[in-house]
C-alpha cells in the first residue's frame, strides 16, 4: 500500500490512515475499512511451512501459503481468522513477481470479507475442511479479495507444484523440507529451509 496508506504495526495490531491527497485503490480502501471497523477483528495467525495444527481434528493440515479459517461472533463482535505462512507467501510473491506483501494483503482481505458477509462460518466447517454448502464462505471471500487487487494478485503458473517431504517419528510429523518445482521441467524453483513440528 506504498503511497496510499500509512501503516503501523505495534503489539500485533495494525493501524493505518490514508496518505493525504492519495487516490486509494480498491484493495487499499477495503484494507483501511478492515483496520478501522470496530465490529470485525481480523486475525492472521502465522505458522512455519506447509502445515498447521488443527486442534479440533488433532491433526496437521496441509496448506499452501494461507488458509481461510472462518469467523465467529462473541458479544456482537466478529473475529475472522486466516492462517498464513510468511516464508511460503514470500516465495509465492517472488515467483509470481508480485509486490512484496501481496499475498499477505490477500489473506487479510479474504478474512475480513468472510467475517463481514459470512459471520459464524467457523461453525459450518465440515470434516473435509470446507465451509458450508459448496464452500461458499471461502470461495466468495477468496475470489472477492483477488478481484480487489487484480494488478498485483497472481496465482502461481499451473505447472508449479509444492513438494512436501515430511519426516515422521512414531507416526508423528517432526519436520518437513519442502520445495516448489515446475512439473514441466522438474526444475526446483524455490527450496525452503527445514520446518520443525512438535
Amino acid at each position: 500500500m506504498k503511497g496510499q496508506l500509512n501503516l503501523t504495526f505495534k503489539n500485533g495490531i495494525v493501524s493505518g490512515s490514508a496518505v493525504e491527497g492519495a487516490t486509494l485503490s480498491n484493495a487499499a480502501t477495503w484494507l483501511l475499512e478492515a483496520i478501522n471497523n470496530p465490529d470485525i477483528k481480523v486475525n492472521l495467525d502465522t505458522v512455519d511451512g506447509l502445515y498447521y495444527y488443527d486442534s479440533n481434528t488433532k491433526n496437521y493440515v496441509y496448506f499452501e501459503g494461507d488458509a481461510f479459517r472462518g469467523s465467529f461472533t462473541y458479544n456482537e463482535k466478529v473475529t475472522a481468522t486466516n492462517i498464513v505462512s510468511p516464508s511460503v507467501i514470500e516465495a509465492i510473491d517472488n515467483l509470481t513477481k508480485s509486490n512484496k506483501g501481496t499475498t499477505m494483503l490477500h489473506a487479510a482481505l479474504e478474512a475480513y470479507i468472510g467475517g463481514k458477509y459470512f459471520p459464524n462460518s467457523m461453525f459450518t466447517v465440515g470434516k473435509d475442511g470446507t465451509f458450508g454448502k459448496n464452500d461458499l464462505p471461502y470461495v466468495i471471500s477468496h475470489d472477492w479479495a483477488t478481484c480487489l487487487d487484480p494488478t498485483n494478485m497472481r496465482d502461481l503458473p499451473s505447472t508449479y507444484r509444492f513438494k512436501s517431504r515430511p519426516i515422521y517419528e512414531n507416526f508423528i510429523m517432526k519436520s518437513d523440507t519442502p520445495y516448489i518445482f515446475d512439473k514441466s521441467t522438474s526444475i526446483i524453483l524455490h527450496q525452503f529451509e527445514t520446518f520443525k513440528y512438535r
